[in-house]
């Protein structure tokens, strides 16, 4: 089955604002949002260290901090909604199966962020949630024996993609409308599905096997099949870019990087312990990486995915059930975390300190999965300042380029210290 399912974030509005903003971060963060749909006119960060540096500024889509988040909780058979301000419970959504059948285990919202799809395992079932009822609006009846576990939307909203667990296919929803379009085969325990943000192919693991296997979309064909070292349980991740698909490996203590290019593994980072869940960064710079090893403190590792270095761990300390499930929020700053049993974590990234989510009662929160995110938009090529040059050297894109409203400024800067920056908008709504 997959170890990641759903928690899933929802922005709220940016309010209006001036013309030319700026500010000082350090080394890495996301310091502005576009307050309309708007022109940028110039982009400009300066290095005060002194040190060489390399400097990245880009854009992602729609963030904001407040939001919600839908937690699938299994035992209790029903989605939990997180007030992601509040780390408060504020809903909770009951799916209706059969007694004694498997509950919900992963989601995916619609690219709109109007409907959360939950695969319901021992019902045979889909149900779709209006994220602005937080009620179930449809169901959708698969074959008896499906056992549906994991589910992937199209970029384009048009598709909802599902992974049968029970009998080895996938069925396609088309979203329009909830009607099932077409079932098709595929390995034979397919777990967490994943599409590229082109839509031209979906990945998902089997933990049967321990394999990955490649479908195309336009024919809903499997045309390639990845061998990974490691049985057992794991999750995929696309890369905003499309260019990389990350699988944990929970046997193997590993996490494979595949090209999409060449649906061939290019490197395996190693030193894990028991990985399950893994996620993104909302800018793809960082892979987070749940350990379930046994123990009093359970840990997330950070890889750069830049060089497939770990480059922190954060230690939950006092928790003894291993975090099972990750998911960022669209501004990038908070990872909420379950952990199998009845908790729910805020993690703040910067800090590396835990909140406990309130209100999830006990309940068997599973898994988390990731909101698919547009892909970021870099600012050219890279904007770097190089040895020996000045404190305080400016570096700009001054190449035009129009965003959406709510779009989050990121930046990235190799070493410690300040970075400074300004951005030039003209508004456009």
């Amino acid at each position: 089955m997959g170890f990641d399912s759903p928690i899933v974030v929802l922005p709220t509005s940016i309010a209006p604002a001036s013309q030319i903003f700026s500010g000082t971060v350090n080394s890495r963060a996301l310091p502005f949002t576009t307050p309309g749909s708007c022109r940028v006119r110039r982009v400009a960060l300066s290095n005060g260290t002194g040190a060489a540096a390399l400097l990245q500024a880009s854009f992602t889509p729609a963030i904001s901090s407040a939001g919600f988040a839908y937690a699938a909780d299994d035992t209790g058979n029903t989605v939990k909604v997180i007030n992601t301000a509040t780390n408060a419970v504020v809903a909770s959504i009951p799916i209706a199966l059969l007694v004694g059948a498997g509950g919900p285990n992963q989601m995916a919202m619609t690219p709109d962020k109007k409907y959360v799809y939950v695969p319901a395992m021992g019902g045979d079932t889909v149900h779709v949630i209006s994220t602005a009822t937080n009620t179930v609006v449809a169901t959708v009846v698969l074959a008896v024996g499906a056992n549906p576990t994991g589910v992937a939307i199209t970029p384009d909203g048009v598709y909802a993609y599902v992974t049968n667990y029970g009998n080895g296919t996938i069925s396609v929803i088309t979203v329009a409308t909830n009607v099932l379009l077409t079932t098709f085969a595929t390995s034979a325990r397919p777990g967490s599905p994943r599409i590229l943000p082109n839509g031209s192919k979906l990945y998902h693991n089997d933990p049967s096997t321990g394999a990955v296997t490649v479908v195309n979309t336009a024919t809903n064909t499997v045309i390639a099949t990845i061998a990974l070292a490691g049985m057992g349980g794991g999750s995929l991740v696309i890369n905003p870019a499309g260019t990389v698909v990350y699988s944990s490996n929970y046997t193997a203590n590993t996490v494979s990087v595949i090209s999409t290019e060449t649906d061939m593994v290019t490197a395996t980072i190693g030193g894990f312990s028991q990985p399950i869940s893994i996620a993104l960064s909302i800018d793809g710079q960082s892979l987070f990486v749940a350990n379930n090893s046994i123990g009093p403190a359970r840990t997330i590792s950070v890889i750069s995915t830049a060089t497939n270095a770990l480059v922190r761990t954060i230690v939950h300390t006092g928790n003894n059930i291993g975090l099972r499930a990750l998911a960022p929020t669209p501004d990038g700053l908070t990872l909420f975390c379950a952990n199998g049993n009845n908790a729910a974590f805020a993690l703040t990234i910067a800090s590396g300190v835990f909140v406990a989510v309130t209100g999830t009662g006990a309940v068997g929160i599973r898994d988390i999965t990731t909101i698919p995110v547009a892909s970021a938009m870099n600012l050219g090529s890279a904007m770097a300042i190089n040895a020996h040059q000045a404190i305080n050297t400016t570096v700009a894109n001054e190449v035009p380029f129009d965003l959406p409203a709510g779009a989050g400024l990121g930046i990235l800067c190799d070493v410690a210290g300040i970075v400074y920056w300004s951005v030039e908008i003209e508004n456009l709504s």
